[in-house]
């Protein structure tokens, strides 16, 4: 799901977010190589130690690094989250928002209130509501047929549609002569799932 939105933003600019995302991974891992080497992977595994150090050495000419970015690498922002995209885009002024379009707007926003938000309660954070979710599978048994159906294909669901968003996204930027199986392909899997076919509604179905 963090995919869809990553996508999003990099084809809105990417003369813009490309050299962010390409310097925020490098951030990321000069800060997990400076960790692991404080610990015993240093002394125990060299190899992969020299290894690691000479890959960070190549990459900041690869991603454009400044020399003031390589020296204090907390100069470098971190690449956004889906949910600091968003919550940004509550404010007045937001960084991230605002500059896409409103087709993109609307999508990320409603993609975010109606799958994300709720799948990070799940998954990440394991609340109750996030427990009682996951452990449906391990008594679907005492389920009606109804709801095994659902808890069985809804994976698969999710995984089609962020399938189907990250190859509209690339048709629309470069525009692809795809569009129309694209739509068809939309319709036919969001014909029974609401959420789905709303967010295909905002934004595909009028720029495929």
């Amino acid at each position: 799901m963090e995919l869809v939105f990553t996508i999003c933003l990099l084809l809105s600019d990417p003369g813009k977010y490309l050299a962010q995302y390409l310097k925020s991974g490098w951030r990321e891992a000069k800060e997990e190589y400076e960790d692991a080497v404080k610990g015993p992977m240093n002394s125990q595994y060299p190899e992969w130690s020299e290894s690691y150090k000479n890959g960070l050495d190549l990459f900041p000419t690869m991603c454009g690094l400044s020399d003031e970015e390589k020296k204090n690498i907390t100069s470098i922002k971190y690449f956004p989250t889906p949910t600091q995209i968003v919550k940004q885009g509550r404010k007045l002024k937001n960084e991230y928002l605002e500059p896409l379009d409103n087709y993109t707007r609307e999508f990320l926003v409603e993609l975010n209130n109606g799958y994300y938000s709720s799948m990070v309660s799940k998954i990440s954070h394991y609340s109750e509501y996030g427990v009682a979710w996951h452990a449906g599978p391990l008594i679907w048994k005492e389920y009606p047929k109804e709801l095994q159906d659902m808890y069985k294909s809804q994976p698969i669901g999710i995984s089609v549609f962020i399938l189907l968003s990250i190859l509209s996204e690339i048709s629309i930027h470069f525009k692809l002569s795809n569009g129309q199986k694209l739509k068809e392909l939309w319709t036919y899997t969001t014909s029974s799932v609401p959420l789905q076919k709303q967010l295909y509604e905002i934004k595909y179905q009028k720029l495929l």
